[in-house]
C-alpha cells in the first residue's frame, strides 16, 4: 500500500514541479521577450507532459534519500536531483518543440539544455533547492513501511 502511495505522490509531485517550472519560465521570459502565458505553455509542453515520469524518477531518488543520515549529503542529493530534473524537463520541452511544433533545435542543443538548466538552477536555487529537500523528505517517509500495531509500544 505504501509503495503505491509513494508512487502516486511522486507523480503528483512531478506535476506540481511542472507548474513551478511553468511559472518560473513565464516570469523569466515575460520581461525580456514579452511572451504570454500561452507561449510559455507551448514552450514547456513537453516538460509538462513528461513531468509525472520525471516525478516518478525523482521519487526513486527519494527512496534512497531517507537512508542518508548526514544533512549535508541530503542537501547535495536534493540539489543534484533538482538539476537532473531540470535537464530532463528541458530535454522533453525541446523534443516536443522539434517533433510536434516543427521548431528548429538550437545549433548546439546540448549546450542550450545544460546551460539553460544551469541558468535556471542559479536563478532559483535559493527557493527551489529547499523545496526539493522538503519534497524528498516527505516522499522518502512514504517509502518506509509503517510499524505493525503489535510493535508499537503503548
Amino acid at each position: 500500500m505504501h509503495r503505491k502511495q509513494a508512487l502516486w505522490m511522486s507523480a503528483v509531485s512531478g506535476c506540481v514541479w511542472a507548474i513551478i517550472a511553468l511559472a518560473v519560465s513565464f516570469l523569466v521570459s515575460t520581461p525580456t521577450l514579452g511572451l504570454g502565458l500561452g507561449r510559455a505553455v507551448l514552450g514547456c509542453a513537453g516538460g509538462i507532459i513528461a513531468a509525472p515520469l520525471i516525478g516518478l524518477l525523482m521519487g526513486q531518488v527519494s527512496r534512497i534519500f531517507g537512508y542518508f543520515e548526514e544533512v549535508f549529503l541530503r542537501v547535495i542529493v536534493a540539489g543534484a536531483s533538482l538539476y537532473v530534473a531540470m535537464v530532463l524537463f528541458i530535454i522533453a520541452s525541446f523534443l516536443t518543440q522539434f517533433v510536434v511544433l516543427n521548431v528548429r533545435l538550437p545549433a548546439n542543443p546540448w549546450t542550450s539544455i545544460f546551460g539553460g538548466a544551469a541558468a535556471a538552477f542559479e536563478l532559483t536555487c535559493i527557493v527551489l533547492w529547499p523545496l526539493a529537500y522538503l519534497n524528498h523528505t516527505l516522499i522518502s517517509r512514504l517509502w518506509v513501511p509503517p510499524l505493525p500495531r503489535s510493535a508499537v509500544i503503548s
